[in-house]
């Protein structure tokens, strides 16, 4: 049997079920035996004083209740309570027993049941069945008591990932806007999927036939939204529903929605811009270093209300483009041309309205100079060194630039055309350049500095996990490769623990190499253990973290994930 594999165990025959539970006991002895194991647990339970014979009893019986269980037909979670099914169905598979070969007899020394059934995350709030299950045993004899687990499959279950998905329209009949909300927990096998890939129609959430929007979301959280303007005519749109698992194979599912038409065309909101110039355009001439505010305030919706603002300054060779988002702001305008200020509002659904101003600015004698400057590495996790390189800031007159001042983000200044700067904490850094020229004039730019953060292994999971008796187990384990620095080294380390059972395997780490960022990545563990080890299952525990080189910071680690126990039964 495997935890998350196959749901009976690899070289038994249906018929070794029924074997007496003497005969169980004696060929267990017999392979201890030949493996050289007279000194592991069972070999030692088994010629123990006769209290420890009921523990050796126990054992055996647990094992041969495990056995039973396996041979029972798969049941889905739409048969009813799990725990009563297979409680009924060990029954009945028993009553078809010879007495001297059931597991709970007569003599009211054995009692057994199916404690819980784990589906996996399937079968809840009408999901479908997922086609694995655990079932935790528990086992009596005399005072004994042995707990087990074993997994079943489904033997037909669906080939690759299944989409499925319910939108939801928020929108009442009427509206201008159509809100369409999806969920696609309906997918399934939902612990493998890496992504959900959305298609809103072939009008796309704005109503332009020509566009077709795609969303992404996460098994994580699987849901998405959809927006359509309403038209004077219903409309239909089809939404689909692309899956992806970690071995790459994709399955597609499709919804049709009907958005009514707009009872009534809404009004988009209206942007009104007001200056310390006036209310005349353009603002009257002004020579460079012209500072001028800005008032969007008195902008309006006759069918809402204004949510949002947003200023493009035209003036993008200062670095000042889409700077602003509040309703009121101000600008200083260096350059001898008319500068085109632009303001955008949107009202509570997303329409949107704009408005325009000219700055018309007048530069006497020499033009200011231009700043600019690169950031490396990029993307950056933290600790990283970042490279600043001002270089390519230039005068337009011809002239020099005499000096460069930095200004990091976080509080912190530099000078120089190529500082260099350590940001030992994840962030979002504003990080400016102010270039001087031989005139004294100066130019400012902003770039935006997003340090990311090192970060366990996203998703880190144990897919499958099988054991052979006396030979070798293989642990199978998938995730998504999180945030690097260019020019990174990143690992994986996984820690696998023994909790209980066969004790040789002890506690192990292994290094993987981690692919791209963003990437899913899959690794399997092949643990090779010597003949000794011998025992019927294993309870393991798992856990990982990413291990970073980095060629000017050294090696850094995220944390360590949850530890994640799991069963193996030896086969």
């Amino acid at each position: 049997m495997s935890v998350g594999g196959r749901s009976e165990r690899t070289g038994r025959t249906t018929a070794q079920s029924g074997f007496t539970l003497v005969e169980v006991l004696v060929s267990m002895v017999l392979i201890a035996a030949l493996a050289g194991a007279l000194t592991t647990g069972l070999i030692t339970t088994m010629r123990a004083s006769a209290g420890a014979n009921d523990i050796a009893r126990a054992n055996v019986l647990m094992t041969s209740f495990e056995e039973s269980l396996l041979q029972l037909e798969y049941r889905p979670c739409s048969t009813g309570d799990l725990v009563a099914v297979y409680t009924a169905a060990f029954a009945d598979y028993e009553q078809d027993l010879p007495p001297h070969r059931r597991v709970v007899n007569d003599s009211g020394l054995v009692s057994a049941e199916v404690v819980s059934v784990d589906t996996g995350g399937g079968c809840a709030n009408g999901d479908p069945d997922l086609g694995i299950q655990t079932l935790e045993l528990e086992l009596t004899y005399h005072d004994s008591t042995r707990s087990g687990a074993i997994v079943k499959r489904n033997p037909a279950p669906a080939d690759g990932p299944q989409a499925g998905f319910d939108p939801t329209v928020l929108s009442n009949p009427g509206d201008p806007l159509g809100i369409v909300t999806l969920d696609a927990s309906r997918s399934t096998p939902r612990a493998t999927l890496v992504e959900y890939a959305w298609d809103c129609g072939d009008h796309g959430p704005t109503g332009d036939p020509a566009n077709t929007t795609f969303v992404t979301s996460t098994h994580d959280d699987p849901a998405a939204r959809c927006n359509y303007n309403a038209t004077s005519t219903d409309e239909v749109y089809t939404i689909s529903l692309t899956v992806l698992d970690q071995d790459g194979v994709t399955n597609t599912a499709t919804e049709d929605v009907t958005i009514g038409a707009a009872s009534s065309p809404r009004l988009p909101p209206v942007a009104v811009i007001q200056t310390s110039c006036g209310t005349t355009s353009p603002c009257p001439s002004g020579d460079a270093d012209l500072s001028v505010d800005f008032d969007g305030s008195s902008s309006n919706s006759l069918d809402g209300t204004v949510v949002s603002y947003r200023w493009n300054f035209g003036d993008p060779l200062s670095g000042s483009v889409n700077t602003a988002t509040t309703s009121t702001s101000s600008h200083v305008f260096t350059r001898d041309q008319v500068h085109t200020v632009t303001l955008v509002v949107t009202d509570e659904i997303g329409l949107t309205g704009s408005a325009t101003y000219d700055i018309d600015v007048n530069v006497p004698g020499l033009p200011p100079p231009t700043a600019s400057f690169t950031m490396s590495p990029v993307p950056a996790v933290a600790p990283q060194n970042m490279n600043f390189d001002g270089t390519s800031s230039h005068d337009d007159s011809g002239g020099p630039v005499s000096s460069y001042s930095w200004d990091f983000g976080d509080g912190t200044t530099g000078v120089g055309a190529k500082p260099s700067k350590l940001y030992s904490l994840d962030g979002v850094y504003s990080v400016s350049l102010t270039v001087t020229d031989s005139a004294g004039t100066t130019a400012t730019t902003t770039q935006v500095l997003n340090v990311q953060k090192l970060v366990k292994p996203p998703s880190f999971r144990l897919t499958d996990a099988e054991g052979e008796l006396a030979d070798h187990g293989r642990f199978r384990f998938a995730w998504t490769n999180g945030p690097a620095s260019a020019g990174d080294t990143v690992e994986i380390e996984i820690n696998i623990a023994v909790v209980q059972g066969c004790v040789a395997f002890g506690n192990k780490t292994r290094t993987v190499a981690a692919s791209a960022p963003g990437s899913t990545q899959t690794h399997t563990w092949v643990q090779t253990w010597p003949a000794s080890n011998v025992c019927v299952g294993s309870k393991y525990r798992h856990r990982a973290r990413t291990k970073r080189t980095s060629p000017t910071n050294g090696v850094s680690y995220s944390p360590w994930t949850d530890w994640v126990e799991f069963w193996v039964t030896h086969t």
